[in-house]
């Protein structure tokens, strides 16, 4: 892998990227994703073991904490489709490509396409930050070793 010496191969917050249609998104203190493949069990007469596991569907998400600044609302920045009028802007909303990508060597370690927002909330405390939470839904995840050059 690398010798234990010199700059970390490890990529940190401090050094990852998070980007929007490859403009950087707001400042953001946490992203999470995930990718579900579900299975429906094959369950066959005469036999106690199920038989096989049968692919059945495919979800990514995505979760981001931002930290609100002003001027800057999630709507503003294109993340959460306008809820005022027209209502249509939900309906319209135009999927975005979302990446993770490692600042230092440049590679997109996370892509998510077709990525629409899906809920968002917000805390702010008394001795704390205003952050925005936001759950986006994504038509595929691939990382690296999909993403071609």
């Amino acid at each position: 892998m690398g010798s234990n010496y010199g700059a970390s191969q490890v990529v940190t917050g401090a050094r990852a990227l998070f980007l929007k249609d490859n403009e950087p998104i707001a400042y953001a203190g946490n992203v999470d994703g995930s990718e579900e493949v579900t299975y429906e069990p094959i369950d066959v007469i005469n036999n106690i073991f199920v038989q096989e596991h049968a692919p059945t569907g495919y979800r990514a998400t995505m979760n981001a904490s931002i930290f609100r600044v002003p001027n800057s609302s999630l709507k503003k920045l294109g993340l959460f489709p306008k809820t005022g009028s027209p209502i249509t802007d939900i309906i319209q909303a135009v999927p975005m490509t979302v990446v993770l990508q490692d600042s230092v060597t440049n590679v997109i370690l996370a892509q998510f396409s077709g990525v629409k927002a899906s809920n968002t909330s917000f805390s702010v405390a008394a001795r704390g930050v205003w952050s925005n939470n936001i759950s986006f839904v994504a038509i595929r995840a691939i990382d690296e070793s999909e993403i071609r050059a």
